[in-house]
């Protein structure tokens, strides 16, 4: 049996990618693609030069059930390079999977839901 936390993000999970989601094809060089449901997200970054001058950024984030992450050979993680196509107002856009301070994706605490950094290629 799941605890009450863990029952709570996968209701949480299902509630937004049936309401709030879009269709995306995640893909990896040389590996493959797959079709999943992504929520469209942002998050913003900041990198401090010698000078202490802050330079602000923000990455387009993808968040997605962990578990379709999948070319068909078991469950993989978010790679760097990694592309993630949708469209936008009609128009398919690519997005590349970013680095950001060593990490290009978070899980939440429960390993339901990932959050990757993209920015636009």
């Amino acid at each position: 049996m799941s605890n009450m936390l863990t029952g709570g993000l996968e209701f949480l999970r299902d509630t937004m990618l049936s309401h709030a989601a879009q269709e995306c094809t995640y893909a990896r060089f040389g590996v493959g693609s797959v079709t999943l449901d992504a929520i469209l997200g942002r998050t913003e970054f900041a990198a401090y030069g010698d000078d202490q001058a802050a330079t602000r950024y923000a990455s387009k984030d993808f968040m997605f059930d962990a578990s379709e992450l999948d070319f068909g050979s078991g469950v993989v993680e978010p790679r760097k390079g990694d592309t993630i196509t949708t469209s936008i107002n009609g128009l398919p856009e690519t997005y590349q999977v970013l680095d950001v301070n060593g990490q290009c994706f978070r899980k939440d605490p429960h390993g339901i839901m990932v959050r990757v950094y993209t920015k636009k290629v």
